[in-house]
């Protein structure tokens, strides 16, 4: 009989975490045990803090307990006292078993060295990548402006097909439903392969043909992509999926080509808008101040691909997003790692190309945009991930009473500051669509109140986040109500089988009950304990979302603004000069504005960076809980090799232009 429990704790030790409470016995004629997990593998159990880690013939999860057993558990209560043991922090009240699994990995990533460090990844990967690519896009040069056919193909071209077709198949990788027996690895890493494979072969086609134009070279990337991709997928539906599993696969499996295709439509029509940006650069508009018409004829390009072409782009995504709902929904956390990826490729998309334009622009537009764009950011990833301002955006406070000193409500003790920031939101919003009508990701917190509620909107750059059932009037009745959820809380955190909630809920409540009061002091209506706690259940939530939306923007502007500053040098010192000179002359020297502009725009975005890490991380709860929420993106490791692919390979998408492709 003892060899049989042993044999169930080892089939079972893979359900257990460090840390995790549980019920432990030697025989059914003892009563259970309280204790926490010391090893997993072996299962050992310590019932006191400081005992030593034993082995149990019965181990089983607190939940699996009946009520009678729940009844006769001993040393819960004692448990429940000590927040810490064995050096592991306690996971929140009513996770699942699975989540709780999460837990202990992610806390071990929620800290602002791992934020940073993949930010840091996200900036400097495709810098170092890129620049060799493109230093070494003529290091075999057969002189004046020509390059060798064989290393264009085998080497420039390649080298983006490589890339993109591994970023693509991450993302299979991660988006498709996992079957029964898992994925099978090897037609992942075939269909790697394929894309640079096919983009050879239909080099090939192009070299028999005789046809070495410009135009018909970049068809290389779109029909080798498609080949690729539907070539691929029947073999990918057949191979690993079993019958039952082959609809959900393939419905899962057209939503992602319907993205993928648009993508590949907009690359190309991207690279179309930089030559037309170059080319209206040259004209000739025989005005007396034809130095205005030109910086006016630039800002119209700037506001045409940032306010009209961007979100059309976005819009793919969204049309994406509500398919992949309709048709083949994700679990919660792969649909936030969606929207994170998606986020990733739109802003290393705007980033490349704008910059890419405000480089041949007037500095007099240089100047406006990237100051606008840095009050942007500033104000909808900083100041508005203020509690204390979210409460106030949510209860549709007009700004211009704030700025008067004239609303009730308030969201800081300085009136200053209050003035500063409606002049900030004017600045950053000048000239752009109304976020109501561009807002492509869209979150959904539930505030769960019973009775008579009402739904707020808060928009924050392309982003609109939900809050349904949302009290119309705070009552008394939303008073009893409040006040039963609170002792609701308390219960739970000492019940044996709480109530399940969802991961950032729990999450939310814990650091509900850790943060401090001081943003409610700022306005009298907060003094009730029932209406401050619930705004700032909701804030801290709204607060995990903005974080997570900031980072990978964040990690595509030093990017991009590194790679500009960096990349006209290293061509101008390699062989490379003579061949990357579509967009560029890089055979001249380069001149003061072409240091100045990127050294400004990369002192904005490091600027950005220190204000807007600062303004997030007040409370330290509350950074507790937007450094939570990031790490568990990251508990899949799959998404972190995704995310750096993307970076890289998006990075790369505007330098496909440079090339003259003359052999």
């Amino acid at each position: 009989v003892s060899a049989t429990y042993f044999l169930a704790r080892q089939a079972m030790s893979h359900k257990y975490q460090v840390g995790q409470l549980v019920a432990v016995r030697d025989d059914e004629e003892e009563p259970w045990q309280c204790g926490r997990i010391a090893s997993v593998d072996p299962i050992l159990v310590k019932r006191r803090p400081r005992s030593a880690p034993l082995t149990f013939n019965l181990v089983s999860p607190l939940e699996a307990l009946d009520d009678k057993d729940i009844k006769g558990l001993v040393g819960f209560d004692q448990q429940m006292r000590n927040q810490l043991d064995n050096g592991h922090a306690t996971p929140p009240v009513g996770l699942s078993p699975e989540d709780q699994s999460a837990y202990k990995g992610m806390l071990s990533k929620a800290a602002w060295l791992f934020a940073n460090t993949m930010l840091m990844l996200a900036a400097l990967s495709p810098v170092f990548f890129n620049l060799v690519w493109l230093t070494l896009a003529n290091v075999v040069n057969k002189g004046e402006d020509r390059q060798d056919y064989w290393w264009y193909v085998l080497f420039f071209d390649n080298y983006f097909m490589v890339v993109k077709g591994g970023m693509f198949t991450l993302f299979f990788l991660t988006f498709l439903p996992k079957p029964a027996g898992g994925h099978k690895r090897f037609l992942f890493i075939m269909f790697a392969v394929m894309w640079p494979l096919c983009s050879f072969c239909i080099h090939l086609l192009w070299l028999a043909l005789d046809l070495h134009s410009w135009g018909i070279l970049k068809l290389n990337f779109p029909l080798g992509a498609s080949i690729a991709v539907f070539a691929w997928m029947p073999v990918c539906i057949f191979v690993q999926y079993k019958k039952s599993e082959r609809y959900f696969a393939t419905k899962r499996f057209v939503v992602i080509v319907v993205i993928l295709v648009a993508d590949l439509i907009f690359i190309s029509s991207s690279h179309a808008i930089v030559l037309g940006f170059k080319s209206s650069s040259e004209w000739d508009f025989g005005l007396p101040d034809a130095q205005l018409a030109r910086a006016v004829m630039d800002l119209l390009w700037v506001l045409g691909f940032t306010q009209v072409y961007m979100p059309l782009l976005a819009k793919v995504w969204q049309i994406g997003l509500f398919l992949f709902d309709t048709m083949a929904p994700f679990p919660e956390i792969v649909r936030q790692r969606m929207l994170y990826f998606a986020t990733v490729i739109l802003d290393m998309h705007r980033y490349m190309y704008l910059r890419e334009m405000l480089y041949m622009a007037r500095v007099e537009v240089v100047a406006f945009v990237v100051l606008k764009d840095m009050v942007f950011d500033i104000y909808h990833f900083g100041i508005k991930s203020s509690p204390a301002f979210q409460s106030l955006q949510l209860m549709g406070v007009p700004s211009w009473k704030v700025f008067l000193g004239i609303a009730e409500q308030r969201w800081s003790k300085y009136r200053y500051l209050e003035r500063l920031t409606c002049l900030l939101s004017v600045f950053a919003t000048c000239l752009e669509v109304p976020q109501r009508f561009v807002a492509v990701f869209t979150w959904t917190i539930d505030a769960e109140y019973p009775h008579e509620t009402t739904t707020y909107y808060f928009y924050f750059a392309e982003t609109k986040v939900k809050l349904a059932n949302v009290p119309v009037e705070f009552d008394d009745k939303f008073k009893v109500w409040a006040n039963e959820k609170a002792a609701e809380r308390e219960r739970a955190a000492k019940a044996v089988r709480p109530k399940p909630v969802r991961f950032e809920v729990a999450l939310a409540n814990e650091a509900v009950q850790r943060s401090g009061r001081e943003w409610g002091k700022v306005w009298d209506g907060f003094a009730d304990p029932s209406r401050f706690r619930f705004f700032q259940l909701l804030t801290v939530q709204l607060g995990g979302i903005v974080f997570c939306r900031f980072w990978p923007r964040m990690g595509c502007k030093l990017a991009s603004s590194l790679m500009l500053l960096l990349a006209g040098t290293m061509i101008r010192l390699s062989p490379s000069k003579d061949a990357l000179n579509y967009v560029h002359d890089h055979t001249a020297p380069r001149d003061l504005f072409s240091w100045v502009v990127p050294s400004a725009i990369l002192f904005c975005d490091i600027f950005e960076l220190i204000v807007v890490q600062w303004l997030q991380s007040a409370d330290p709860a509350l950074i507790k809980y937007r450094l939570c929420r990031f790490a568990r993106l990251f508990l899949d490791p799959v998404l972190a090799g995704m995310v750096l692919s993307c970076h890289i390979c998006c990075n790369s998408d505007v330098y496909l232009t440079f090339a003259k492709l003359k052999f």
